[in-house]
């Protein structure tokens, strides 16, 4: 659990899981600029998936950009994976971890679903920064 837990609700950023086969992202972060930002934690939140239909996963993952527009994954924050199982679907998540130095000034959640993976619209991931 974070030692950090100040939490500027504006910045709570949420993706709805998307269609079986699909990825959605969430609205951007901006970090800004300078040293502050490898003092800022990230927890991703994501409920139990009961729909997640078993052996198939959701991949969460967070991107970074420098303009906003053009985003990668965050290669020093692993992609958390959510497997469904027999019968009760996929565990919540709970994940928190630091972001790294060398992390860009946007940052976003990225949400993909294997096709097949039954229907999970009704529910959200969120990627909310810590200070």
């Amino acid at each position: 659990m974070s030692l950090r837990q100040v939490i500027d609700a504006s910045l709570i950023m949420a993706v709805i899981l998307p269609a079986a086969g699909a990825t959605a992202y969430s609205n951007s972060i901006d970090l800004g600029t300078g040293p502050h930002v490898e003092k800022v934690e990230l927890r991703l939140e994501l409920p139990a998936t009961p729909a997640l239909v078993k052996d198939k996963i959701i991949v969460l993952a967070v991107q970074d950009s420098d303009d906003g527009v053009d985003f990668a994954d965050v290669a020093s924050i692993p992609a958390v994976t959510v497997t469904g199982g027999d019968p009760a679907g996929g565990d919540p998540v709970l994940f928190e971890t630091r972001i790294p130095s060398s992390t860009r000034r946007y940052i976003q959640l990225r949400a993909t679903v294997d096709a097949a993976g039954g229907d999970n619209t009704a529910l959200s991931a969120t990627l909310t920064p810590l200070m």
